[in-house]
């Protein structure tokens, strides 16, 4: 009786130190070592190859900015996947033991794509800052292409593991402090809209792969 009632507080322990900051601090631990590019890069090449021409081509092909640069980009494996693909590609990734810079300057690439990094945000208000974080780093006319992970995706690893709901999502890994939410296409553009990004028609279907994605474009003061 005694260990089943220390085993129990252990958990309530546990249960009480997660919080939002915790788990958005936590969210690099989500991080894969991948051998392979995401589906998400190798499915999206082509649409972002077509938007890296589109901008160069109503705005120059100035060598300051990068043609892509990856959001949280964990160990860097899309990041070199672009690259090899002959784009010029950069890295930005807060937890610096990855060895990506966590400071690019503003209006710094055509392209930002994002891949599985608002699904790992634990609050509305904190996807919308990384998202706005994000539009900061295109240059005006720019793009961005948001992949996370959907909300079937999300459910059926939830009920396959046993995770414990958090506000709108699940606490993924309690030992790690992780958490997951499903996002829907319908959410990421509405929360892009409130920040003044433009959805654009080129919206690719990636929910085989188990992802919703938005391409936005942001405004251009000088159009």
């Amino acid at each position: 009786m005694d260990e089943l009632f220390d085993r129990s507080a252990a958990i309530s322990v546990r249960r009480a130190v997660v919080s939002d900051a915790l788990l958005e601090a936590n969210a690099f631990r989500t991080a894969i070592p991948r051998r392979a590019p995401s589906k998400p890069a190798q499915v999206l090449l082509p649409v972002i190859e077509r938007l890296v021409s589109r901008h160069r081509g109503e705005h120059g092909r100035s060598s300051a900015i990068h043609d892509v640069v990856d959001y949280g980009c964990g160990h860097g494996v899309d990041v070199l996947y672009f690259r090899s693909q002959g784009l010029r590609a950069a890295g930005f990734e807060p937890h610096a033991p990855y060895g990506w810079s966590s400071k690019l300057p503003e209006h710094s690439a055509r392209v930002v794509v994002s891949t599985y990094v608002l699904n790992v945000i634990p609050t509305v208000a904190g996807r919308r800052k990384v998202l706005a974080s994000m539009a900061r780093l295109a240059a005006p006319g720019g793009f961005l292409v948001i992949s996370a992970r959907s909300e079937r995706a999300v459910q059926r690893e939830a009920a396959r593991n046993s995770w414990a709901p958090y506000r709108d999502g699940y606490i993924s890994h309690p030992s790690k402090s992780t958490f997951q939410h499903g996002c829907s296409v319908r959410e990421i553009t509405q929360m892009g809209k409130t920040l003044g990004l433009i959805p654009i028609r080129m919206q690719p279907d990636l929910e085989r792969h188990d992802a919703s994605c938005v391409v936005f474009r942001v405004p251009d003061p000088s159009a």
